[in-house]
């Protein structure tokens, strides 16, 4: 490798552990699950969404996921199985 272009590599060398090392979400939510539960989570739980309290909407959808729309339900269940084993 020339000389001139060793210095070049480490910077990107750096950048490329840096974004490896970045956390990742533990579970991301896809598009359609927020589209499809986004109008009818806010009206359940509106004070937990206005708040941006993620623990507290979270429960709010727990309590109330009967009251959820069907389109909204069947993605939550898809994503996140564990809430079949809940009820």
């Amino acid at each position: 490798m020339p000389w001139q272009l060793q210095p070049l590599i480490w910077p990107f060398i750096i950048a490329t552990l840096a974004l490896l090392a970045m956390p990742r979400p533990a579970h991301p939510q896809s598009k359609a699950l927020i589209k499809a539960c986004y109008r009818t989570v806010y009206e359940q739980c509106h004070d937990q969404v206005k708040a941006l309290d993620r623990k507290a909407t979270g429960e709010c959808v727990k309590a109330k996921f009967d009251m959820l729309a069907p389109r909204c339900r069947a993605l939550i269940e898809k994503e996140f199985p564990e809430v079949k084993e809940t009820k």
